[in-house]
Order: C-alpha cells, then sequence, then structure tokens
C-alpha cells in the first residue's frame, strides 16, 4: 500500500520562519545621513553642554562662542564625512544591516568622545577610549536587538537635536542684532570738533602679503591709499604672539605684564580702554 502522496500547502500559510529583521526598514541611505548627522549634532552640542556647565555651576571662566551651537554640528558633519563613508562602504559589502551598525558604533563613539575630551586632563585617554568604547557597544547592542526602536529613536533625537541647533544660532544671531541696534540707536551725537577715528584690525594677518607694504600682488588697495594719504608705519611690531594680551596692550597702551589678559582671564577694568577714554 503506498503512502498518499503530500499535499503543497502555499508557503504563506505554513511558514514558521521569523520575520525579517527591521534594521533595514529604515532604508539604509537613509540611516547612514540621520546617524551621521546625529552623531556631530551630539558631539557638537555635547562639547558646550559640558563647557556651559563648567561656567555655570562651577563658576570656572571657559572660552565659548555662542556660534558653536550650530557651527560645531556642521564642521563635525564634514569632518565625520569621509570617515564614515569609508567605514559605511566597507561594512556595506557584508550588509546593510552590518554597514548601520557600523555607523551606529562610529556616531555613537563621536558623540561620547567629543564632550569628553573638554575635561582635558582630568580624565586619562585610556578610560576616554574604554568609556566611549563602551557605550557604542552597547547602542550597537540596542540596535540589534531593538532595530525598529532604534530607528526611531535615531530620528527622534537627531531632530530634536537639529532644532536645538538651530534654534540657538537663530535666537543667538537674533539677540545679538537687537542689542547692537538698541546700541547704536542709545548712542548720542558726536560733539562738535571730536576727533574721527577709525581703528580697523586684521588680526593675523602679516605686511609682507599686504600690497601697501611692498607685496606684488594687489592684495590691499584700499589700505595703500589710506596709507598713501597719511603716515604709515614701516616697523609696527606685536607686544606679543597671539590675540588676547596683543590687543589689550593695543586698546590700553600697556605691556602685556602690566594687565590681567591671559589665556583664561578676560581683560579687566583696571586700565581704561582707548574707547573708554574716546567716551569720556
Amino acid at each position: 500500500m503506498q503512502n498518499p502522496p503530500h499535499e503543497r500547502v502555499p508557503r504563506n500559510m505554513t511558514s514558521t520562519e521569523p520575520r525579517a529583521t527591521t534594521v533595514d526598514s529604515w532604508s539604509a541611505s537613509r540611516a547612514f545621513w540621520w546617524l551621521l548627522v546625529g552623531g556631530a549634532l551630539a558631539g557638537g552640542l555635547g562639547e558646550a553642554s559640558v563647557i556651559l556647565t563648567a561656567r555655570v555651576l562651577l563658576d570656572r571662566f571657559t572660552l565659548f562662542n555662542p556660534q558653536g551651537l550650530w557651527l560645531a554640528p556642521l564642521a563635525n558633519v564634514l569632518v565625520l564625512l569621509v570617515p564614515f563613508a569609508l567605514v559605511w562602504l566597507i561594512a556595506r559589502r557584508r550588509s546593510a544591516q552590518t554597514a548601520i551598525l557600523a555607523v551606529t558604533f562610529c556616531a555613537t563613539l563621536a558623540a561620547v568622545i567629543e564632550p569628553l575630551l573638554v575635561l582635558g586632563d582630568r580624565l586619562h585617554p585610556i578610560a576616554l577610549v574604554v568609556l566611549s568604547g563602551g557605550i557604542a557597544s552597547q547602542m550597537v547592542r540596542f540596535a540589534r536587538a531593538r532595530p525598529a526602536a532604534f530607528a526611531r529613536l535615531a530620528r527622534g533625537v537627531t531632530s530634536a537635536l537639529l532644532l536645538v541647533s538651530a534654534l540657538g544660532g537663530i535666537g543667538f544671531n537674533g539677540m545679538r542684532a537687537v542689542r547692537e541696534r538698541r546700541a547704536l540707536a542709545a548712542l548720542g551725537s558726536a560733539a562738535e570738533g571730536s576727533p574721527n577715528i577709525l581703528l580697523l584690525v586684521l588680526d593675523t594677518v602679516r605686511a609682507l602679503s599686504l600690497s601697501a607694504y611692498g607685496y606684488n600682488r594687489d592684495t590691499s588697495p584700499f589700505l595703500a591709499e589710506l596709507a598713501a594719504q597719511g603716515a604709515r608705519f614701516d616697523r609696527a611690531i606685536s607686544p606679543a604672539p597671539w590675540t588676547l594680551p596683543s590687543h589689550a596692550t593695543m586698546f590700553t597702551g600697556r605691556y602685556p605684564h602690566e594687565l590681567s589678559a591671559g589665556w583664561s582671564t578676560p581683560l579687566d577694568g583696571t586700565e581704561p580702554t582707548l574707547a573708554e577714554r574716546l567716551t569720556s
């Protein structure tokens, strides 16, 4: 007696295979850009947060440019684009999932290392690498175990940070423009016979690169015109090799060692500046 032939059942009715992972569901190419921009934003804004925390909570003077709220993330994108793309292309040869996980590791690493570097010698380099690598590894584990949740998290965090960066940049520049207009409006008219003085400073520009000082290319025609109508000093020597003390001397007429200005110390009000002299 022959066994009855096995009936073929449609695959979609009997298949017990697990559903395909959703790590690729948010498009591998879009994932690359979300992760790149997210890592750049998190690193730049994280660094700004550490600096501001040290200034506000620890009452420490720190060098901070508010323009970094949007400039730092933009610079990070430009710096990280090439290495991230190389990692992506190498890992993509294996699978889209591998590429996403590899860039996830790199993006988390960049986001963690940049703020920690602000701590300087307070954190040992080995500890910095171990801590950053550990956090990045845990993020990769999360992305592998819960790809759909990770995709939503990456998009949500990146969108929020992008909004913070954009609003911070627009808000700072808008407030600065308003303050400048108010300050100009508050200025009174100059008294009759007051000197008409224009102080033009070109920081880190060599005299040898200016046509006003004999350079063969016409790099400074307006300065040359001004020099022809007045006095030009051929041997003007800066009192210091970097910006802050040299400008402090320029505005006060005092030598750098007589002033408070230093690497982490602003110019105090002990010595009157040129602007204060002219307004008195």
